[in-house]
């Protein structure tokens, strides 16, 4: 990774751990339909796929780096998201 991602702070690593699954997402999103995807149902699937590129962001970030403020404001991010996830398909 280049020097700009090479930073030590908390809200750095929320922001990475927001930024980077909303654009796994829309390459998700953009490649099932150029493909002709149309199960609207299976799309809550490729959300979870979007953590597990947070949960290598973090491993990349805590033991490569040794970022720790970093790698704990994305762990952060990411349980919030997962419990945010299991709130709302549990409550469909």
């Amino acid at each position: 990774m280049t020097g700009l991602f090479k930073k030590d702070d908390y809200l750095f690593g929320a922001v990475i751990g927001i930024v980077f699954p909303m654009i796994s997402v829309c390459i998700i999103f953009i490649v099932l339909q150029l493909i002709g995807f149309k199960d609207v149902d299976q799309y809550i699937k490729y959300y979870l796929f979007s953590v597990v590129i947070n949960i290598l962001l973090i491993r990349y970030y805590l033991l490569n780096l040794k970022y720790e403020k970093t790698g704990k404001g994305m762990l952060l991010v990411t349980f919030v998201v997962l419990i945010a996830f299991f709130i709302y398909y549990f409550k469909r």
